[in-house]
Protein backbone atom coordinates (compact mmCIF):
# COMPACT_ATOMS: atom_id res chain seq x y z
CA UNK A 1 0.00 0.00 0.00
CA UNK A 2 1.21 2.94 -0.95
CA UNK A 3 1.32 6.37 1.14
CA UNK A 4 -1.81 8.19 -0.45
CA UNK A 5 -4.06 4.97 -1.02
CA UNK A 6 -5.34 5.64 2.63
CA UNK A 7 -6.37 3.16 5.33
CA UNK A 8 -6.79 -0.59 4.86
CA UNK A 9 -9.88 -2.50 6.00
CA UNK A 10 -7.54 -4.20 8.49
CA UNK A 11 -6.34 -0.36 10.14
CA UNK A 12 -10.43 0.54 9.98
CA UNK A 13 -11.02 -3.07 11.92
CA UNK A 14 -8.03 -2.15 14.30
CA UNK A 15 -8.78 1.36 14.85
CA UNK A 16 -12.69 0.63 15.76
CA UNK A 17 -11.89 -3.07 17.69
CA UNK A 18 -14.12 -2.71 20.85
CA UNK A 19 -12.21 -1.53 23.78
CA UNK A 20 -12.52 -4.19 25.81
CA UNK A 21 -10.63 -7.35 24.73
CA UNK A 22 -13.44 -9.93 24.33
CA UNK A 23 -12.93 -13.54 26.20
CA UNK A 24 -12.21 -15.61 23.60
CA UNK A 25 -8.79 -13.55 22.87
CA UNK A 26 -5.58 -14.26 24.50
CA UNK A 27 -1.99 -12.65 23.98
CA UNK A 28 0.93 -14.34 22.61
CA UNK A 29 3.11 -14.00 25.49
CA UNK A 30 7.36 -14.46 25.45
CA UNK A 31 7.14 -16.84 28.51
CA UNK A 32 4.85 -18.56 30.44
CA UNK A 33 3.74 -17.82 33.36
CA UNK A 34 5.96 -18.67 35.74
CA UNK A 35 4.65 -21.70 39.02
CA UNK A 36 4.04 -19.97 42.37
CA UNK A 37 6.65 -21.55 44.69
CA UNK A 38 5.35 -21.38 48.68
CA UNK A 39 7.34 -21.90 51.73
CA UNK A 40 5.62 -24.53 53.72
CA UNK A 41 7.67 -23.78 56.90
CA UNK A 42 5.73 -20.32 57.04
CA UNK A 43 2.05 -20.54 56.95
CA UNK A 44 2.64 -21.40 52.81
CA UNK A 45 3.68 -18.00 51.82
CA UNK A 46 4.56 -17.25 48.14
CA UNK A 47 7.82 -17.02 47.46
CA UNK A 48 7.85 -15.56 44.32
CA UNK A 49 4.67 -13.33 44.11
CA UNK A 50 6.66 -10.26 42.92
CA UNK A 51 7.34 -12.26 39.92
CA UNK A 52 3.70 -13.51 39.30
CA UNK A 53 2.16 -10.10 39.84
CA UNK A 54 4.77 -8.44 37.29
CA UNK A 55 3.95 -11.50 34.76
CA UNK A 56 0.11 -11.02 35.35
CA UNK A 57 0.69 -7.31 34.64
CA UNK A 58 2.39 -7.56 31.14
CA UNK A 59 -0.05 -9.79 30.33
CA UNK A 60 -3.01 -7.60 31.54
CA UNK A 61 -0.94 -5.07 29.02
CA UNK A 62 -0.64 -7.70 26.23
CA UNK A 63 -3.96 -8.56 26.06
CA UNK A 64 -5.20 -4.78 25.38
CA UNK A 65 -2.10 -3.91 23.39
CA UNK A 66 -2.71 -7.05 20.64
CA UNK A 67 -6.55 -7.04 20.94
CA UNK A 68 -6.94 -4.82 18.33
CA UNK A 69 -4.95 -6.59 15.61
CA UNK A 70 -6.71 -9.74 16.87
CA UNK A 71 -10.03 -8.85 15.89
CA UNK A 72 -9.39 -6.58 12.66
CA UNK A 73 -7.88 -10.16 11.72
CA UNK A 74 -10.74 -12.01 13.03
CA UNK A 75 -12.89 -9.64 10.99
CA UNK A 76 -10.87 -10.20 7.94
CA UNK A 77 -11.15 -13.72 8.52
CA UNK A 78 -14.99 -13.60 9.14
CA UNK A 79 -15.39 -12.08 5.86
CA UNK A 80 -12.85 -14.55 4.18
CA UNK A 81 -10.35 -11.64 3.18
Amino acid sequence: MSGDDGMSLRDYFIAHAPAEPQPWFTPIMDIKRPQPHFDSSRSGNCLNRMALDSWDNEYDKQRHLQWPVAWADAMLAARGE
